[in-house]
C-alpha cells in the first residue's frame, strides 16, 4: 500500500505541472532589442537594396547600438548626424516596423516633401510588407491590396497605426496621438512650417500623450547655420561618436579624414594600392582589408569618456570607470564615410580628388562622406587680379564647344554676357555687351533678337551657335516673358533668383502666362547664391592655376575685357554673422556694379540646365560620323524641359503666323 504523503506530493506536482501548462500561452515572449528582432524577422528587399546585401538583415557593428538605443525606453530622443550609404534608411524602416508589429505602439516617419513620403511608402514600406512576415501578418488588411488600412499615407496595424507624412505643410503634424515619431533627412525640411513652428517641436507635441515617447532625428547635414540637426544635436546631453582599435598597437581612437594616407603614380592618378589609415598611436597604416579588425573592441564613446554597451535586450551605459549609468533623455550619434565597412578608403579617396578642386562637388563630398557641415568662407575675389590673367583671343578657341548668353535687364539698358565652354566646365569669356534703350519698348528687345540670332567661328573654322539664352526677370518680369514668348526655338530661358543658400542650382519650372499674348512661359527659378559660390570658387582656381595647366573649371578671359568688367566680378563678398545665436550668411556688395557677377552666375545655371554631351558636340564640329545612339542622348538632352514648355513654344510660333503684333520683330 503506497504512502499517503507520496500519494499527496504526486498530486502536488501534477497540480503544479497543470497550472505551469495552463499559464505557458500567458508567458511574454522574451523582450528583443531592435537590432535582435530585425536579425530575426526583418528582410532586405531587393528593390531597395544591392543585388548582393538583399535577403536576412545583419547588424554592423557600428549599427547595433544605434538600433538598441532607438529600442530603448530610457531614451527619449535619439539623433543620428551621419554620411550617406550607412544603413540609415533601413534602420528607420526597421525602427518602424519593430514598433508597429512587435511593439504594438503607432507612430510616425515624416519625410521632407510629399514626393518623398510617397516614394518612401511605395519604394520601401510596400516591399517590405511583402517580404517580412513578422510584419506583414500583423498588418489589418491585405498588404498585396490597397484599402482603408492600406494607404500611401497609413498603415493599420493590429493594435498599432503607422502613419507616412511629407513636412510639406503643418497639416501633416496634426491629428494623429503616436507613441515614436522619426524626421527622415532632417536638414530637407523647412526651417518654419506655414508659420507654425519648427518640425521637431511640432513633432514632439505629438508625442505628449504616449506613455513611451521617442523621437528619432536622422540626416546628412548640409551648411553651417543652415543645418536643423546642427541646432537639434546641440542640445542632446551626451553625442556618441565610433571608436575603433588598431589592429597592431589595439589603441582605441576615434577616426579622421586627415589620417587617410595615399600615394600617386606617375601619370598623376591615384596609387590604390596606396591608400591606408594611419594609427595616431603607433603609426602602424591599416588597409581597408582589416577593418573588421578594427571593429574587435569597438564601441561608441562620448567625448566625456561614456560608452555604450550592447546586450541582447537593452544597451547599457557605463561610464570612464565602467559603472553602470542611467540613460540621459537626450542623445546624439555622428559618423561618417571612414568607418563603413561598405564604402572602400580607395573610392572615398578618389571621390575626394575628383572634388577637391570644385566647389559643388567638394560640397558634397563634405556633407555625404566626411559627414561634416559645410562651412560658407567669408571670401572674394580682387578684380585687378584677375585683369592680369587676360588673354589674346578674339574668336572662340579650339576648346569652345557650347556659347550661352545670360541676359541682366536694367532700367535703362540689356547687359550682356556671351561665354563659350568646353569639356570638363572650362570657360571662355567670349563677350561683354551693352544694349542701351528702356527695356519697356520693342527697340532693345529688337538687339537682343539680333544678337543671339548671330554666329561664331572657332579658330579652327567651325561654326558655333548661340546654345542657349537665359534672361533675369526680376527686374520688368512682364516684359521679359513677353519676348521669351515669341521665341519660338526653345533656347531661351527665363531666370529668377533665389536668396536661399539651401536652394537647388536651377530648380523645376512654374509656368507664367504671357501678360501680352497669354502664352504660357516656364520660369526656372536659380539658387543664386549658390550659383555665385560657384563663380567664386571658379575665380580663385582660375587665379591659384598658371594658364599652362588650364583645364577644367578654368575660366579664360579675353584681352578686350575693361577693368570695370572685373571690378564687377570681385564686387560681393561672402560674410557670416550670428543673429539670435544663429549663423547667417549673405552676399554684401562692395560697389554699386555687379552686372558681371550676377551674368557669370547666370552662365554656370544655364550650363545645368543645358547639360550639354560633349562627345556628341565634339564629333559633329570635327565632322566625325554620330551614332544614332549619341543623337537621341543628346536631343533627350537639350530637350529636357517640361511639356508645357514645349507646348508653349509651338503656340507662339502659332501666334507668330497668325497674328505679328506690333511688338514682333
Amino acid at each position: 500500500m503506497l504512502d499517503p504523503r507520496l500519494i499527496e506530493q504526486r498530486r502536488r506536482e501534477n497540480c503544479k505541472s497543470a497550472i505551469a501548462r495552463g499559464l505557458e500561452s500567458a508567458r511574454l515572449p522574451p523582450v528583443l532589442s531592435l537590432s535582435r528582432w530585425a536579425e530575426e524577422h526583418f528582410k532586405l528587399s531587393p528593390e531597395t537594396s544591392s543585388g548582393s546585401n538583399a535577403g536576412d538583415w545583419v547588424t554592423l557593428p557600428y549599427q547595433r547600438a544605434i538600433m538598441d538605443c532607438l529600442g530603448c525606453d530610457d531614451v527619449e530622443i535619439l539623433d543620428w548626424w551621419k554620411c550617406a550609404q550607412v544603413g540609415a534608411t533601413k534602420i528607420g524602416l526597421a525602427f518602424g516596423a519593430y514598433n508597429v508589429a512587435y511593439r504594438k505602439r503607432s507612430g510616425t516617419t515624416w519625410q521632407p516633401t510629399k514626393e518623398d513620403r510617397n516614394e518612401y511608402s511605395q519604394d520601401h514600406i510596400d516591399p517590405m510588407l511583402r517580404d517580412c512576415d513578422a510584419v506583414s501578418e500583423q498588418l489589418a488588411g491585405d498588404h498585396n491590396k490597397q484599402g482603408p488600412h492600406n494607404k500611401v499615407t497609413s498603415k493599420g496595424f493590429l493594435g498599432a497605426k503607422w502613419y507616412i507624412r511629407g513636412a510639406h505643410a503643418g497639416g501633416e503634424f496634426r491629428r494623429m496621438a503616436i507613441d515614436w515619431g522619426h524626421l527622415d533627412e532632417l536638414d530637407g525640411y523647412p526651417h518654419d512650417i506655414d508659420g507654425e513652428g519648427d518640425p521637431s517641436t511640432l513633432a514632439l507635441v505629438r508625442l505628449t500623450t504616449s506613455e513611451y515617447p521617442k523621437l528619432y532625428r536622422s540626416t546628412t547635414v548640409t551648411s553651417a547655420g543652415a543645418s536643423l540637426m546642427e541646432l537639434a544635436i546641440a542640445s542632446a546631453t551626451m553625442v556618441f561618436e565610433f571608436y575603433v582599435t588598431c589592429p597592431h598597437c589595439r589603441e582605441r581612437q576615434r577616426m579622421y579624414f586627415k589620417h587617410l594616407k595615399w600615394k600617386k603614380k606617375k601619370n598623376g592618378d591615384l596609387d590604390e594600392s596606396s591608400v591606408r589609415y594611419e594609427c595616431e598611436h603607433c603609426e602602424y597604416e591599416w588597409r581597408f582589408s582589416e577593418i573588421w579588425r578594427s571593429y574587435e573592441g569597438s564601441r561608441w564613446q562620448s567625448e566625456c569618456g561614456h560608452w555604450i554597451e550592447t546586450t541582447n535586450a537593452d544597451p547599457i551605459l557605463r561610464d570612464p570607470d565602467g559603472m553602470v549609468v542611467g540613460w540621459p533623455r537626450h542623445i546624439g550619434f555622428k559618423c561618417w564615410s571612414g568607418i563603413s565597412c561598405l564604402y572602400p578608403w580607395e573610392r572615398l579617396v578618389r571621390e575626394f580628388l575628383a572634388a577637391k578642386d570644385d566647389y559643388r562637388l567638394l560640397k558634397a563630398f563634405t556633407n555625404t562622406r566626411l559627414a561634416e557641415l559645410w562651412e560658407h568662407e567669408g571670401d572674394q575675389v580682387e578684380g585687378s587680379m584677375l585683369f592680369a590673367k587676360r588673354e589674346p583671343y578674339s574668336r572662340p578657341p579650339v576648346g569652345v564647344l557650347a556659347i550661352v548668353t545670360t541676359v541682366d535687364v536694367q532700367d535703362n539698358r540689356l547687359e550682356l554676357l556671351t561665354c563659350g565652354w568646353g569639356r570638363l566646365e572650362e570657360g571662355w569669356v567670349l563677350d561683354s555687351h551693352t544694349i542701351w534703350g528702356d527695356p519697356r519698348t520693342q527697340e532693345p528687345w529688337g538687339q537682343l533678337t539680333d544678337y543671339i540670332s548671330q554666329n561664331y567661328r572657332r579658330e579652327d573654322g567651325a561654326m558655333l551657335r548661340i546654345s542657349a539664352v537665359t534672361v533675369d526677370m526680376r527686374y520688368l518680369g512682364d516684359y521679359v516673358i513677353d519676348w521669351a514668348a515669341r521665341r519660338p526655338h526653345g533656347n531661351v530661358y527665363c531666370f529668377q533668383g533665389s536668396p536661399n543658400f539651401e536652394a537647388q542650382l536651377v530648380s523645376p519650372p512654374s509656368d507664367k502666362r504671357s501678360r501680352f499674348r497669354g502664352v504660357k512661359v516656364p520660369v526656372f527659378t536659380v539658387g543664386a547664391s549658390v550659383a555665385k559660390q560657384v563663380v567664386l570658387g571658379r575665380m580663385q582656381h582660375t587665379l591659384n592655376t598658371p594658364l599652362r595647366e588650364a583645364a577644367d573649371g578654368y575660366l579664360h578671359f579675353p584681352s578686350t575685357l575693361d577693368e570695370e568688367f572685373f571690378e564687377q566680378l570681385g564686387s560681393e563678398k561672402l560674410v557670416r554673422s550670428m543673429v539670435a545665436g544663429t549663423a547667417k550668411y549673405k552676399w554684401v556688395k562692395l560697389r554699386d556694379r555687379n552686372e558681371a557677377l550676377d551674368l557669370m552666375a547666370a552662365q554656370y545655371a544655364a550650363l545645368t540646365l543645358l547639360r550639354p554631351q560633349w562627345e556628341v558636340i565634339e564629333k559633329r564640329l570635327l565632322g566625325s560620323e554620330v551614332s544614332i545612339e549619341d543623337e537621341q542622348t543628346q536631343r533627350a538632352q537639350v530637350n529636357h524641359g517640361s511639356n508645357a514648355h514645349r507646348t508653349a513654344r509651338r503656340n507662339a510660333l502659332a501666334r507668330r503666323t497668325r497674328n505679328p503684333g506690333r511688338w514682333q520683330r
